[in-house]
């Protein structure tokens, strides 16, 4: 028996083709059973080998029959070639498939293979059937990597979250994403309010019950008699997710970091001795979120060095998207440390490395952070206003926004009903608002978006400048009415520190107009001793 030449060039061809994905790191599979139009499937990965969870499919020609039908630029340049065919089943069957596909034609001499992504854009009719170009610089190469990535990514679908919000809980999305999800998105883990107390809550959700600032909810759930863990969660709980829950709590409720940067550091991996067996590493969402969470709340308090410190311990063999997430926060803590440069590329690879997920909220809000870093950072003449909306417009951005409205609706009802009173408004403070706030800030700030994360807390810290000022006020006058006492002999109290406390978030967030209405104002009417503290925090600051 004698092989066919055809049989003999399209198979070296579809080897060739195989060996070019290879060298891109990614895993092509040859479709040698039951083949209906697909040569190899394409199995995505980064440049890290780590699987993208996308498969792609391709059509293999070869030989110099399939490039004898060029296209040519006016200079007489070669751009391309035609692929045409007769029939329209091919071409049907390509566009229609569930999985994106490309058309792959190899020249045998040159031992170089070109591709173009068959869609129903692409395909044209003609009078003897359809045809596609298929363009000479789309070579199946290094530099054509993100090209070809960007086919990918079109094979994956935006999650449907209309309707979502009573059916939050730990199981809406996959296993090792929900922890993420609880500090990015806690709205989509998070249970409704209105679903009851008496269900027994996975750690993830009660995480993200601390994220919308529902504090409160927790001790509901604990009274009501179903959840010995989250009752009895501390640093010694036998699953970690718990002992994340504890420290979380200890950050966000009593502003003690210690027990999260604890728990960051032991989970990180750590590199064996010389002659010891490399030690079996945390589960890596586990990592990344500890990192991430405990870099968050060094950086609000300045202390960059360790943040920096922590998010390296994190190591290389994060998760792509849990990886996305702490170089944006590399990228945050070096803009913070003045290497803007070095900070603009890690934004840079947050950005590429998420391009993929486009089923994942967290990955398009990790995302959104690095292309608004990424804009906040570039000069005007490299400003793409349009891309960046369009990157920032996302599920978690819709969320804040909405968190944020029913702070200052329930902030303003508060208000009114002092007013209506005959009380001053300052002196009733909400603190549902100044929760929700805080939520907003916090669900920004582990996303690693800084602009709306100062927003967020410039709008609580002005809440909270009114309201120390006049309750600092009141006592004052209740003070002098009682002790006859001059006003320098006034003592500061707890609202004098409520006060410098608020200016120096404001400014540490960089919100400049804020600050300085703030301090004209107590400069002006009193009390100054918190300006005045304030300065010398900035002053002694890192």
């Amino acid at each position: 028996m004698r092989g066919s030449e055809q049989e003999q060039t399209g198979g070296a061809g579809v080897s060739r083709v195989i060996a070019d994905f290879t060298d891109l790191g990614w895993g092509p599979a040859e479709n040698d059973r039951h083949d209906l139009g697909i040569d190899p499937f394409l199995q995505v990965r980064d440049v890290r080998r780590f699987d993208r969870i996308i498969l792609m499919a391709a059509q293999v020609k070869s030989g110099a029959s399939y490039f004898d039908a060029p296209t040519s630029d006016e200079q007489g340049n070669c751009t391309g070639w035609w692929y045409a065919e007769s029939d329209a089943r091919h071409f049907e069957d390509w566009v229609q498939h569930a999985l994106p596909h490309l058309l792959v034609m190899h020249d045998a001499t040159t031992r170089i293979s070109y591709w173009a992504h068959v869609t129903k854009e692409a395909v044209q009719s003609t009078r003897n059937g359809f045809k596609i170009h298929v363009p000479i610089h789309q070579k199946v190469e290094l530099s054509n990597r993100g090209a070809l990535e960007e086919v990918a990514a079109s094979a994956k679908q935006q999650p449907v979250l209309q309707g979502t919000s009573f059916a939050a809980g730990a199981k809406a999305v996959a296993p090792g994403r929900a922890l993420r999800h609880a500090l990015l998105t806690p709205r989509l883990i998070a249970p409704h309010r209105n679903t009851g107390f008496e269900r027994t809550l996975a750690p993830e959700e009660a995480i993200a019950l601390i994220t919308q600032g529902r504090t409160q909810d927790l001790q509901w759930y604990i009274e009501k008699g179903s959840n010995p863990h989250l009752a009895g969660a501390d640093s010694r709980s036998h699953l970690w997710e718990w002992r994340f829950f504890s420290a979380y709590h200890d950050a966000v409720v009593d502003s003690n970091i210690q027990p999260l940067l604890d728990l960051a550091r032991a989970t990180c991996p750590t590199p064996p001795t010389p002659g010891e067996r490399k030690p079996k590493p945390e589960q890596a969402h586990r990592i990344a979120a500890s990192v991430v969470t405990g870099a968050v709340f060094l950086t609000a308090t300045e202390r960059l060095a360790e943040a920096e410190a922590l998010l390296e311990a994190a190591g290389e063999d994060l998760f792509p998207i849990d990886q996305a997430w702490a170089l944006m926060h590399r990228a945050v803590v070096m803009s913070e440390q003045g290497d803007l440069d070095t900070s603009r590329r890690l934004a840079a690879e947050a950005q590429r490395t998420v391009a993929l997920d486009l089923d994942d909220v967290t990955a398009a809000a990790i995302g959104a952070s690095a292309a608004d870093f990424l804009f906040r950072t570039s000069g005007l003449e490299a400003k793409d206003l349009g891309a960046t909306m369009t990157a920032v417009d996302t599920a978690a951005s819709w969320w804040r926004s909405q968190t944020v409205a029913w702070a200052l609706e329930d902030h303003e009802e508060k208000a009114f009903r002092a007013w209506g009173k005959c009380e001053d408004p300052g002196t009733w403070p909400s603190d549902e608002a100044q929760n929700r706030l805080l939520s907003a800030w916090l669900s920004a700030s582990l996303a690693g978006t800084r602009g709306p994360a100062a927003a967020a807390l410039a709008q609580h810290a002005r809440h909270e400048v009114i309201q120390h000022e006049a309750s600092w006020r009141n006592d004052a006058a209740a003070e002098l009415s009682v002790q006859d006492r001059q006003p320098g002999q006034v003592p500061a109290g707890p609202h004098a520190r409520g006060l410098e406390d608020a200016l120096d978030e404001l400014r540490r967030y960089g919100c400049t107009k804020t600050l300085q209405t703030a301090v004209q104002r107590l400069w002006a009417a009193g009390p100054a001793s918190p300006v005045q503290a304030a300065v010398r925090r900035s002053v002694t600051a890192p």
